[in-house]
């Protein structure tokens, strides 16, 4: 009788206490863009050759490094203006093709997902997150991407679709597909994102379009028909990108996605957060009279601010955080190419002293210990009044 009540004293504590700890280590994924920095103003950049058939389109520079040939532009249009926004070898296409072949080793982050050869569509629709092939990826169909943040496909082999195939949802922005070889987009394939290939011929068929950009690297080539690429098209607000740390490039080259920013300007101050839910932080900031775009990195320690979100404005809310955690933020001005000065990162959370987790304060490491402690103890006293019982 005694051991049966030690045990259901046991279970009773557990059953208790078993939720917060499920609660506390569910998993985040945290995919992160770089930026192209130089390459960004390109829509089209090859590695031995550009060629095009057809009327073909871009809002951005057409460029190949280290090979020179550009070929079927006219009838194709770069830019609006052929004579400034093709480039062939020059100072901006080589700067370009080195902050590529930067931001391809970016992209090789950890997997969250991996699989063999797959078909996208039929795992459709995907969250963010880094998703793996140890072969090709494929697209027979429509790829939905479902809800905020970054996706990255990795695969070490193709990327191809099929005719009149489709990616929907998601911020092309932070959509990017990291290639071991060549990529297909077939006929009228409607897709989004930023393609970085490693070499081979990469084709754009006819009527495909493209809402980001395709970048290939010194081995390869790009083949065009009659192909719109346009963008990438970002929404208001773009989740988790960080620098690629490499160098702006060709200044002088036209970059229409890239408007100019002060750099060393004096960092934006957080002045006021507050926390809306175990895993949510509403925060603001100012004053910036430059822009209204602005990086915002944030983590669970001054040292790891392992997250980042792109916001237009001055004031957003950090969703999907780590549950319970205490969350450091730092903030600067930006736009596609460039960042600014960033703020020391401060503990947020709430207005003077940070609400920074559940119970007035406390965090996921304290709530660890305390409820590790209070078991303990419990199951500690219990085993010894039942032992002076007896």
């Amino acid at each position: 009788m005694e051991i049966k009540k030690i045990t259901a004293a046991v279970v009773c504590l557990f059953l208790v206490f078993s939720p917060l700890f499920f609660f506390l280590t569910t998993p985040a994924y945290a995919a992160t863009s770089p930026i192209l920095v130089g390459a960004s103003s390109y829509s089209v950049l090859g590695g031995q050759a550009v060629t095009n058939t057809g009327a073909t389109t871009t809002t951005g520079n057409v460029g190949v490094s280290p090979g020179t040939s550009i070929t079927g532009f006219p009838p194709g249009v770069a830019g609006g203006n052929n004579a400034i926004y093709l480039h062939s070898n020059d100072a901006s296409a080589i700067a370009a093709q080195a902050d590529n072949l930067t931001a391809f080793g970016t992209l090789d982050q950890t997997c969250d997902f991996t699989y063999g050869a797959q078909d996208l569509t039929l795992i459709s629709p995907l969250s963010p997150g880094v998703y793996c092939s140890t072969s090709s990826f494929s697209l027979s169909g429509n790829l939905t991407l479902s809800g905020s943040g970054v996706w990255i496909f990795k695969t070490v082999s193709t990327l191809i679709t099929s005719p009149g195939s489709s990616v929907t949802g998601g911020d092309p922005c932070n959509v990017w597909w990291r290639v071991g070889s060549s990529v297909t987009l077939d006929t009228t394939t409607s897709f989004i994102g930023n393609i970085l290939a490693l070499n081979g011929v990469n084709a754009m068929n006819t009527g495909a379009t493209l809402n980001g950009r395709l970048l290939v690297q010194d081995a390869g080539t790009v083949t065009l028909d009659s192909n719109t690429i346009s963008g990438p098209t970002c929404s208001s607000t773009s989740t988790a990108t960080t620098s690629v740390g490499s160098s702006i490039g060709d200044n002088s080259a036209p970059n229409p996605f890239c408007p100019t920013i002060d750099l060393g300007v004096v960092a934006p101050t957080i002045i006021n957060s507050r926390r809306i839910d175990a895993d949510s932080i509403y925060i603001s900031w100012g004053p910036y009279s430059g822009t209204d775009d602005f990086i915002v990195k944030y983590g669970t320690s001054r040292d790891s601010l392992i997250y980042n979100v792109n916001v237009t404005g001055f004031s957003t809310t950090l969703n999907s955080l780590p549950a319970n955690q205490p969350i450091w933020v730092q903030v600067a001005a930006r736009n596609e190419c460039q960042i600014g000065t960033f703020e020391t990162a401060v503990l947020v959370g709430g207005p003077g002293l940070p609400n920074t987790g559940t119970g007035g304060g406390k965090n996921n490491n304290y709530w660890s210990v305390f409820v590790s402690t209070l078991l303990g103890l419990g199951i500690y006293f219990i085993s010894k009044r039942e032992r002076k019982r007896i």
